[in-house]
Parts: structure tokens; sequence; C-alpha cells
């Protein structure tokens, strides 16, 4: 029964040393103001997925936000580009944020072409398409974009698989432009 006792009054003092240590130490992140979208870990504030910083280092800003237009709204974008199987086209598209997901945003219009939307996800200063087909008519798209100010950069693959053969309608990023308007 002693080295039970024994054992046990060393284990209480060692959470107790313990506890006294870690409670002495300077905590890098008591004074770091994250806001409620992120937590601040070692000093630093890490924003939870779909957010950034803003000026004062605060995780309130919706990374969708650069995409978008005034206070998350839906923005619009002239399109400018030439495909290798498409002629050179000028037309309008429109982002809107996604009501169910705040990483994603809705694009109509895309390629001129197709009736529903397409669906987006966005990480930082990147917009990405998944492959989907949109109208649900065999012809899909995929491809990736960055954003720099109010211009995309869009490298992107329309496929139609209507027939045996795949065609391809393929933009590189110096051929696909999207400026918001």
């Amino acid at each position: 029964m002693k080295k039970f006792q024994i054992l046990f009054l060393a284990l209480i003092l060692g959470t107790v040393s313990v506890t006294f240590t870690s409670c002495g130490e300077d905590d890098p992140c008591k004074d770091v103001v994250c806001g409620t979208n992120g937590d601040c870990f070692e000093g630093s504030c890490v924003c939870n997925v779909g957010y950034e910083q803003d000026a004062s280092g605060q995780c309130t800003v919706e990374q969708r936000t650069k995409f978008l237009g005034a206070n998350n709204t839906n923005a619009t974008y002239k399109v400018v580009e030439d495909g290798s199987n498409s002629a050179a086209a000028t037309y309008f598209i429109t982002i809107e944020p996604s009501s169910t997901d705040i990483t994603k945003v809705l694009v109509a219009n895309i390629w001129n072409t197709f009736a529903n939307k397409a669906i987006a996800s966005i990480s930082g200063n990147k917009i990405t398409f998944a492959r989907q087909e949109p109208d649900s008519d065999k012809f899909f798209v995929e491809g990736t974009g960055t954003i720099t100010g109010n211009v995309i950069t869009m490298v992107y693959t329309v496929s139609d698989e209507t027939g045996t053969t795949i065609v391809k309608d393929d933009f590189t990023g110096s051929n696909s432009l999207w400026t918001k308007q």
C-alpha cells in the first residue's frame, strides 16, 4: 500500500510541477487576436479554410472576395480568349458566391456556351474547376486560373465527348483573360 501512496504522490507532484513550469513560460499567443475565423498557433494567426488575414492580421476576409463584386456580390468579367479549336471570342461571364460553401463560387456562361453554372473552388488567389459537366450534355470543363488585381489568367479545357472521338478546346493562360468590370 505504501508503494501505491508514494507512486500516487509522485504522480501528483509531477503534474503540479509540469503545470507550474508551463505556466511560467511566455505564451506567444497571449496578445495575438485572430478574430472568429482563425486561431493563434505559436504567435501567428492561422485562418480557417476559406479565410485570410485582413490588414490588421485578423482572419476576417473570405478568400473568394477578390473574385466577387462589392460585399461578396456577383461580379461580371469580360472574357477575351482564343481556343485551340474555336475562334477568338469576347464575351461576359458572371461569378457569384456559393450559398453553401465559402470556398466555392458559381460561374455562369463559361465558353460563352454553357447554360448552367460551373462550380469552382477558391484557395488564395487560385480558382479551380474540377472536371464537370454543367449541362449534362457530354461537354466537360476543367482548369485553373490565378487572379492578379482584377484579371484572372485562365488555363482550361472544354471537352466535347458527344462522339466516339473526344474533341478538346484548350485555352492557355495568355489566350484566356477574364477582366473584372
